[in-house]
């Protein structure tokens, strides 16, 4: 996002405003059809896994399969969104 923003204030910020009018515009239904079909695995639900599954979702993928043997630690809950204190010491998936 910082990238994008220090980009759109440079000389290239007309091209990127194409660019990324262009790259919506073929993703369309026909794309879109396709990310509600998608079926993706995800190994991991801590740090990284957790907010990455939910933007998953949010983006409307079909099928999202799970996987963590590990248990829900306070120690790591700041990074892991979809989990509370009352989920302690629960598995994350």
């Amino acid at each position: 996002n910082l990238l994008y923003q220090t980009l759109i204030k440079t000389k290239w910020s007309s091209s990127l405003k194409i660019l990324k009018t262009n790259a919506f515009e073929k993703i369309a239904y026909p794309g879109q059809l396709k990310i509600v079909k998608a079926k993706l695995a995800l190994i991991g639900s801590g740090g990284i896994g957790c907010p990455l599954a939910l933007y998953l979702a949010g983006a409307g993928v079909g099928t999202l399969g799970l996987f963590d043997s590990d248990t829900i630690e306070v120690t790591n809950l700041h990074r892991q969104i979809a989990h509370k204190n009352s989920s302690l010491g629960m598995k994350k998936t």
